[in-house]
């Protein structure tokens, strides 16, 4: 019995002395599967603890001793990254509780271990968080400073990482400021480093803002635009990205006037709830463009003083312009120029007032005439800044209304082109119709009193009116299709001299009395070529038409050869009448131009030959070197009609 019940207590004292050795090895198990764990910085996971309930209590005067404890453990344990990420937070602190003088002994601190450790992200980090440190207190000047000096050291670096950060950074400054051609510059060459670099960490970075916003500063719907979008589509890589190029596509639809996919890609953005932060004020520039396209215009103007941001009122701007509306154009860039003056406005009142306390805090000092002359020199400069930018924005205001005064002009241009013509047409029409209706009245009034030769004489009056009237009437025709893109030509195999022959015969009406007409053949009679005969025989016409009406004795010849221009056939029409004198030959081929008023014609017939030449791929243009036009005692002119072999 006693034995029996010594192995009892035996076996129960056995038992609990093992779970006392199992306990230790419980725990050393779970510590090294808490050590074992990962985290995003990839640093000590018992540092990694550390730095999470520090980065908690940032701006808390706690938090000091938790970032000394994680220096202490990054050092115990070896791990650089986890001792510069101390030096970060504690600069991260100082800029919370915003204790300049702290913050920038801290920022000398981290920029040395970032170098020395070679994490140069947080090298660049610094600069960083002191520039927005100074913009958020509201002194730019010292922001742009810090962020120009890390763009600068990254440029004299080499560093990869420090320019594609530096620059993106600074374009966000840049276009906060209203600098657009600065911002764009910025972003290209963030672009520029992403599209070159081998370093992992901007290759994992979303560039579709990046792109996107060039895309917006390129102006929606233009060349460099489009490519941008599908870059930023290429490089999309998280849920808002890709609203984000939906909503950039959406504008760009809108501003080219496609309705259709404007409303496909919209709907795509309204059913993301992911879309006002992927783009701020994307229902509001929804709502506004909805408006513009149903052609409400009104309700885009009462809208337009809440948008703030360049890139909205670029947008606005360029859709605007796309539906002509000049109004909303102005408006948008008074509103760009009215910011940017009260943004340097602000800067001014920042710098006269920090110079009244420097004034003040140094009254006793014996260097304030020295700092009094600082100050002023300062406000100088501001204050020259702030003219200029008045004076830019004044030469852009003008350079604006220069641009309206010029379309005015080109509106009051083309309106008086149009009453020349309709009146020279009324004038060119109802000569020979008046001369048809009287012609053929004294005919249909003949009671025997008219004999033969009479009666014939009229029949050829009114034959050539009719003529002159149909010729009048096919010039404005042709001009009109040639305008509205109907003027077709139908090429094929023609005969050259067969072409000039037809050509003469057409116009041996119009001759005058005493004109001799001659045509002369130096080429093959059976020279080919590949062109539309019916066109290339109304430049001929034309040309003889010209030529009857201009000249009253000696002769009129149509030339065929091959010698004028190695290549191309020619047809040269010659004649020995009142020519073109030289001052007038550059504006003979434009429309409405005749250099004799008197002189029955559109003005037309010139113009639409040059046209036609430029169709058939071959060339028009006048001798400059026969009769009046080489000399003023010279008389006549010579026209040519160049048609390749």
């Amino acid at each position: 019995m006693l034995v029996c019940m010594d192995r009892k207590l035996l076996m129960k004292l056995f038992g609990r002395f093992r779970l006392v050795l199992l306990l230790p090895l419980l725990l050393l198990t779970a510590v090294h599967i808490c050590k074992a764990q990962g985290n995003n910085y990839g640093i000590d996971d018992t540092c990694y603890l550390i730095y999470r309930q520090a980065d908690s209590l940032l701006g808390n005067n706690d938090v000091i001793s938790l970032i000394d404890k994680l220096r202490e453990q990054a050092a115990k344990v070896g791990d650089s990254k986890a001792a510069t990420l101390a030096e970060v937070l504690r600069l991260r602190h100082f800029t919370r509780t915003k204790d300049e003088e702290a913050i920038l002994s801290q920022y000398q601190v981290t920029k040395q271990i970032s170098l020395d450790s070679k994490l140069f992200q947080y090298y660049f980090y610094a600069d960083h968080l002191v520039s927005t440190f100074y913009f958020n207190r509201g002194d730019r000047a010292k922001g742009l400073d810090y962020a120009v000096k890390m763009h600068d050291e990254a440029m004299d670096m080499d560093n990869d990482y420090g320019k594609w950060y530096s620059s993106t950074y600074l374009a966000n400054l840049h276009l906060v400021d209203y600098q657009r051609s600065a911002a764009k510059k910025a972003l290209e060459e963030a672009a520029y480093t992403y599209e070159n670099t081998t370093d992992e960490t901007i290759r994992v970075q979303s560039m579709t803002k990046t792109y996107a916003t060039l895309a917006m500063l390129e102006g929606f719907g233009t060349d460099g635009s489009i490519r941008y979008l599908q870059k930023a589509s290429e490089t999309s890589k998280i849920a808002t990205d890709t609203v984000l190029v939906n909503f950039c596509r959406a504008c760009t639809a809108a501003i080219l006037r496609q309705n259709d996919k404007y409303r496909h890609y919209r709907d795509l953005c309204y059913g993301s709830p992911l879309l006002n932060r992927s783009y701020l004020t994307a229902t509001q520039i929804f709502m506004l463009t909805d408006h513009a396209l149903d052609g409400d215009w009104n309700y885009v103007k009462s809208q337009l003083g809440s948008f703030d941001r360049m890139v909205d009122l670029i947008y606005i701007s360029d859709l605007a312009a796309a539906n002509n509306d000049l109004w909303t154009v102005r408006n948008c860039y008074d509103a760009i120029t009215r910011r940017l003056v009260i943004r340097f406005e602000n800067d001014l009142s920042q710098a006269m007032l920090e110079t009244d306390i420097m004034i003040r805090n140094k009254e006793l000092n014996q260097d304030l005439l020295n700092e009094t002359t600082r100050a002023n020199r300062l406000l100088t400069f501001l204050i020259i800044l702030i003219v200029a930018v008045v004076t830019v924005s004044a030469i852009l205001s003008a350079l604006y209304i220069r641009k309206l005064k010029k379309s005015k002009a080109d509106a009051d241009k083309a309106n008086l082109m149009k009453t020349y013509f309709v009146q020279n047409m009324s004038h060119e029409i109802r000569t020979p119709l008046n001369a048809v209706v009287g012609y053929s009245q004294l005919l249909a009034m003949d009671e025997g009193n008219l004999d033969e030769n009479e009666r014939s004489e009229y029949l050829d009056y009114i034959s050539n009116n009719s003529s002159l009237l149909t010729m009048l009437i096919d010039d404005i025709l042709d001009l009109s299709d040639i305008n509205n893109g109907n003027y077709r030509m139908l090429k094929g195999e023609c005969n050259c001299s067969e072409i000039c022959r037809m050509a003469l015969k057409t116009v041996e009406g119009r001759i005058p009395f005493g004109v001799k007409s001659s045509f002369v053949c130096d080429v093959p009679e059976d020279l080919s070529i590949c062109s539309d005969e019916r066109r290339v025989q109304q430049i001929i016409i034309n040309f003889l038409t010209n030529s009857c009406k201009h000249t009253e004795q000696g002769e009129i010849e149509l030339r065929c050869s091959t010698d004028v221009k190695p290549g191309y056939v020619t047809f040269a029409v010659r004649d020995t009448g009142t020519g073109i004198p030289e001052e007038q030959a550059d504006r003979i081929f434009n429309r409405f131009s005749k250099l004799d008023s008197i002189k029955q014609g559109s003005g037309l017939g010139l113009n639409i030959c040059q046209v036609l030449a430029e169709k058939l791929d071959g060339i028009v243009e006048l001798d400059r070197s026969y009769g009046r036009t080489a000399s003023q005692d010279g008389v006549g002119a010579r026209f040519f009609l160049h048609l390749s072999i």
